[in-house]
């Protein structure tokens, strides 16, 4: 028989980020010696570790003890691709994979870190070899079905009737591990477990220590009603949902997701969210959606006050309606509506349809003063009384004409008449003479008869009167004669004002 396993090759298989290998592995039989530093996470560097069976005996990997000096607690070291209690043939070989890494879940101040290790594996003769049998089975520890991290390094045989290892412990961020089970489903571990003459499969049972990561949103609101939904992210699923509307106890409200609530002080609404894991967390509304919570309430009351007044107004001031007032101020501010100014200056008149001037509505006239015509003074006349007298004495006084020169007004076609008379004595009788047409005048009769001129045409004559004093007549009156007549005009033409007795005050007319 002989006896001959050693580690024939370390190599390099993998390098991700800024990771830096210190020096070449070396290797001396069943030790192997890796070195290399790290600097940030995603920085690791792998090795595959081959050993080889070249003896005559078939050997069982029993135990890798490793020697680990790091100089940083963010590395991180793992072994995989081997199962403690395997065998590993004569004339066989087989790669263990060592990981050097900055750890992912390392929280710490990110610094340079040094990853020095040493792996040595234990070997020893198989049991029953390649002649006798064995009866041993494998155990598999699964650590992943149930979202935890891969525990394939815990994996080992076991001879029918030996105790199962317990103890091994696995990881899932946020759960809590609770034990090894054969059911992946359980809720707990097992207490101690006896290898069967089978292979068995062991699950990381895990409990979520991590409660429900919860949001609170309004969903809806009114002004009577307000719609509260937590949406939640929790591995072990959400449980229930209690709902504290004051400082009171919370109360289940037997809904899985949302809430309505009617007149309740939203600063105090606060949601308890359980997961199945009896883990449970306290919500409220952070500051950011109260505020927009009551904005989004004021607009609400605004909006109904702003209908409700806008209904009224329309009742009782729809357009086109006038608002009478002694202030100044645009109704549009306390009522509601557009108004603008109207009637500056002017009285109302009511339509009336009979009428041309008021037929119709916004029809404009009138003036503040006017001024009458002759036309408009009623028909009449001023009486002057006929008077006579004598005027006052002038005294002695004379007159004076100056020279004057001028034309006659032509007197137009005409003719001058001539009369002529012939006188008859009769010497033989006395008395009167019968003379037709003639007068009898005693014994004397004369005749006599018209005649025309011809006729000169149309013609003036010239006037000219020298200038001259009259003579004196001494003190003297002149009698006066007025005959009755009209008088002369009078008055100045000024307008008159037409106001009416008045008392000011605002007027607006609605437009929308």
């Amino acid at each position: 028989s002989n006896w001959d396993i050693k580690i024939t090759n370390v190599t390099k298989s993998n390098e991700t980020g800024g990771v830096e290998e210190v020096k070449t592995p070396t290797w001396t039989d069943l030790t192997a010696y890796m070195e290399a530093n790290l600097y940030e996470k995603g920085d690791s560097i792998e090795y595959d570790v081959t050993v080889e069976n070249n003896g005559t005996i078939d050997a069982s990997l029993d135990n890798i003890s490793e020697n680990i000096k790091s100089t940083n607690e963010a590395v991180k070291i793992t072994f995989s691709g081997y199962t403690k209690g395997e065998k590993l043939f004569k004339n066989s070989s087989q790669i263990i994979k060592v990981k050097i890494e900055y750890n992912p879940d390392f929280t710490g101040t990110p610094e340079e870190g040094s990853g020095e290790i040493s792996v040595d594996l234990n070997y020893t003769q198989a049991e029953g070899g390649t002649i006798t049998p064995t009866d041993k089975y494998l155990v598999t520890y699964d650590c992943t079905t149930n979202g935890g991290k891969d525990c394939t390094s815990l994996n080992e045989y076991k001879g029918t009737g030996e105790s199962i290892n317990l103890s091994n412990t696995a990881t899932k961020e946020g759960f809590e591990f609770l034990g090894w089970n054969t059911s992946k489903d359980a809720t707990e571990g097992l207490t101690e477990l006896n290898m069967l003459n089978e292979n068995i499969t062991l699950y990381a049972i895990f409990k979520d220590t991590t409660p429900p990561e919860c949001e609170i949103k309004i969903t809806n609101i009114t002004l009577d009603n307000i719609k509260i939904k937590a949406n939640c992210t929790d591995a072990s699923g959400i449980n229930k949902y209690e709902l504290s509307e004051s400082d009171e106890e919370y109360v289940n409200k037997n809904k899985e997701t949302e809430y309505e609530i009617n007149n309740v002080y939203l600063s105090k609404i606060k949601i308890k969210v359980t997961d199945h894991a009896n883990n449970s967390k306290i919500y409220n509304l952070n500051e950011t959606q109260l505020n927009e919570t009551y904005e989004k309430l004021y607009e609400l009351v605004k909006n109904k006050k702003d209908k409700y007044e806008s209904s009224l107004l329309d009742k009782t001031y729809p357009v086109g309606s006038i608002y009478i007032t002694e202030s100044n101020t645009n109704p549009s501010g306390t009522i509601g509506g557009t108004w603008e100014e109207y009637g500056k200056g002017k009285t109302l008149v009511g339509v009336d349809e009979n009428d041309s001037t008021f037929n119709e509505v916004n029809k404009t006239g009138g003036s503040k003063t006017s001024t009458l015509a002759v036309t408009n003074l009623p028909s009449h006349s001023h009486s002057i009384p006929s008077l006579s007298g004598t005027a006052t004495s002038a005294g002695n006084h004379t007159h004076s004409i100056p020279s004057l020169s001028g034309t006659a007004a032509s007197a137009g076609n005409h003719n001058h008449s001539i009369y002529s008379a012939l006188l008859v004595y009769n010497s033989d009788k006395k008395g009167n003479i019968d003379l037709g047409s003639g007068t009898n005048i005693g014994g004397i009769a004369y005749m006599g008869w018209s005649l025309n001129t011809g006729s000169s045409g149309a013609h003036t004559h010239t006037v000219t009167t020298k200038a001259n004093t009259t003579g004196s007549n001494g003190n003297h009156t002149h009698n006066v004669t007025i005959a009755a007549n009209t008088s002369g005009s009078t008055g100045s033409g000024t307008s008159f004002t037409n106001l009416q007795p008045y008392t000011t005050v605002y007027m607006y007319k609605r437009i929308s």
